[in-house]
């Protein structure tokens, strides 16, 4: 899991810089009145807004490719990982559109001049941003839990790790507050005033997002994992998951009882055959002292006679 390691801390740089973004357009005019602030800051503060999103979609996709990952590599089940696959598919087309679009909202050559440019439909475009987000931590929700659920260990051990996982619905609350906070500020003037909520929400989604898959690292769930999935692929090569990826213990267990009886009986059995052995072969070798005695005595009344 070395890389995933290498993607955390990607993560982190992503995350890093765009709370840099978000302390510049803090410095330059966030929750204060537009009509204070002087076409400098004006511009800083949209050229920082600018960076602040293109950064905080490329800190998601590396979140959510992440928890993909991972969930990948701790079950061995074939449609487990096909579904996953789809997820994390949507999530790189979710990315790549929201970066190329975001870039140019405005149009060339600045595409940050949000107040004096012509810019597209930015509401309608931030709610399909955070409409897919939402859909997507929803899908690292339910997908983990089904997995999950198909491992025959404790039933405390599928709630906790099901309650980690579920960390993430923590994600879509704060993305569902930006959704209403946004909407609300959609027909303001006076955007560096109302929009303060908004970035607070955008904030707490991507620590939340980052926390919530650093808790999957603790030793406790790590011993969890251990015993019910890092296992598995050894159960899988063997032929001991059924199709349907559920850990077939019964079976191994029954497999280990015939080995055993297997070996009680062989005990039981080798001395009686030995035994026998034993007596066929005295018997042959009676039988075989006999033949000679009686050849003898043919040969000796033979002799006398002559």
């Amino acid at each position: 899991m070395l890389y995933l390691a290498n993607l955390i801390l990607f993560i982190k740089f992503f995350s890093i810089v765009q709370s840099v973004a978000v302390t510049v357009r803090t410095s330059n005019g966030l929750g204060k009145h537009v009509t204070a602030l002087g076409p400098p800051q004006i511009s800083a503060y949209s050229k920082a807004t600018y960076a602040a999103n293109l950064l905080y979609i490329l800190s998601m996709c590396l979140s959510e490719l992440s928890v993909i990952l991972f969930l990948r590599n701790i079950t061995p089940v074939q449609q487990d990982r096909r579904l996953l696959f789809g997820v994390g598919s949507i999530t790189i087309l979710w990315t790549v559109t929201g970066v190329i679009v975001s870039a140019s909202e405005c149009g060339s050559p600045m595409p940050w001049n949000y107040y004096n440019g012509h810019c597209i439909n930015r509401v309608m475009w931030w709610n399909f941003v955070e409409t897919m987000n939402i859909l997507i931590n929803a899908a690292l929700i339910a997908l983990p839990v089904w997995i999950v659920s198909k491992v025959q260990i404790s039933l405390l051990k599928k709630v906790s790790m099901g309650l980690t996982f579920a960390l993430r619905i923590t994600v879509c609350i704060a993305s569902i507050c930006k959704l209403v906070y946004w909407n609300k500020a959609r027909y303001s003037h006076d955007l560096t005033y109302e929009i303060w909520p908004v970035t607070i929400c955008t904030q707490t989604i991507q620590c939340m997002s980052i926390a919530s898959f650093c808790f999957l690292y603790l030793k406790p769930l790590f011993e969890i994992l251990d015993s019910g999935f890092i296992r598995s692929d050894e159960l899988r090569r063997k032929g001991q998951l059924n199709p349907e990826g559920l850990y077939n213990l019964s079976t191994i267990n029954s497999r280990e009882e015939g080995r055993k009886q297997g070996s009680r009986l062989a005990r039981l059995v080798r001395p009686e055959n030995d035994d026998t052995n034993d007596t066929a072969l005295e018997d042959e070798s009676g039988w075989d002292g006999g033949s000679q005695n009686s050849a003898a005595h043919i040969i000796k009344e033979t002799q006398i006679e002559n």
